[in-house]
């Protein structure tokens, strides 16, 4: 495990803000092991100028009935060791990066505790190349990369050995997330054969952007339609089963499609409310896991959901039940 490399091993994984109050930096976090039932995202943004930040968390561990926890922080005072060369994060989530592609999520709440290991398919890659004012207010710098993860994961009673597959982001420079409308980001991976991301983004303007790429045995090839449709449950928020269509440069077609949803997560920054469905999915003859990230915000925030059928509006550890595991 990364605990075991020497410090000189790390690298810098900050970048230096500008004057901008809404000058950010984060990372988002999705892995899964199937064979070992345990899943989960993370996530973490750090507003260096206003010295605050939120993160997220958000994982199901060990066969059904297992356990569940949840957690959104917002407003995190930013401490001095939040942000180091080769540090980054704030409260109870981190991000450690070391050389050669490897880094270690370390996340410690009530009722949980992590520590894994990502090692990096194939280097952190672009989501877009696509230019503009809405986007740059949003994520002027982003890349991505699918890998392999392992490490373990504790949730209430309930501790797992991880040997999966996960995705990682990081995105910096100014971020307005008032401009969000609704998103649809499809993440995953199937092992080294195909890693991929997809997004569906809709701006308070108006503008919708697709972006994404796959990445099969290190070659990335990037996306130039994405189609991400949703079946929800009547909350409107719970997802039974998702499809995302890419149309790569290339001209060929991928249809990845949820065949489990494996847990369904409800998590609340600053305005946005959004769900992490974490499924296990098929594109032709691959089989991995996907996280659905979906923001519906048509209302800017103004007020949060009443239900949530899939699974549960309130932070905390809950034991994981059928409810949040529906068969699609």
């Amino acid at each position: 495990m990364a605990e075991d490399r020497d410090d000189a091993a790390r690298v810098s994984v900050i970048h230096e803000p500008d004057g901008d109050p809404a000058w950010q930096e984060s990372m988002a976090f999705v892995f899964c092991d199937l064979d070992a039932d345990v899943a989960g995202s993370a996530a973490f943004g750090t507003f260096v100028n206003r010295g605050a930040g939120l993160s997220w968390l958000g994982v199901a561990a060990g066969r059904r009935p297992g356990a569940v926890l949840q957690r959104s922080r917002n407003d995190v005072s930013l401490v001095a060791s939040d942000r180091t060369a080769a540090r980054l994060g704030v409260g109870g989530v981190h991000w450690e990066q070391h050389d050669g592609g490897v880094g270690v999520l370390i996340a410690s709440d009530e009722g949980a505790e992590l520590r894994l290991e990502f090692a990096d398919d194939y280097p952190p890659t672009p989501w877009h190349d696509t230019q503009g004012e809405s986007l740059d207010r949003l994520a002027a710098g982003h890349v991505e990369c699918s890998g392999r993860v392992r490490g373990s994961v504790r949730v209430g009673e309930v501790e797992v050995t991880v040997d999966g597959w996960g995705h990682r982001d990081q995105s910096w420079g100014p971020r307005s997330t008032s401009i969000v409308r609704n998103h649809r980001w499809v993440a995953g991976s199937c092992g080294p054969r195909l890693g991929f991301s997809t997004e569906a983004l809709h701006l308070a303007d108006g503008t919708v952007v697709t972006m994404g790429f796959v990445a099969r045995d290190g070659v990335v090839v990037r996306s130039t339609e994405v189609s991400t449709l949703v079946t929800l449950d009547h909350d409107g928020l719970t997802p039974r089963r998702f499809e995302s269509r890419v149309r790569l440069e290339t001209g060929e077609e991928l249809t990845i499609t949820s065949e489990e949803i494996l847990v369904c997560l409800f998590n609340h920054r600053d305005p946005l409310v959004a769900i992490d469905a974490v499924a296990r999915v098929r594109c032709g003859d691959l089989v991995g896991f996907a996280d659905l990230n979906m923001i519906a915000n048509p209302q800017a925030g103004t007020s949060l959901p009443s239900r949530l059928l899939g699974g549960s509006l309130e932070d905390g550890v809950r034991a994981r039940t059928p409810a949040t595991g529906t068969v699609c």
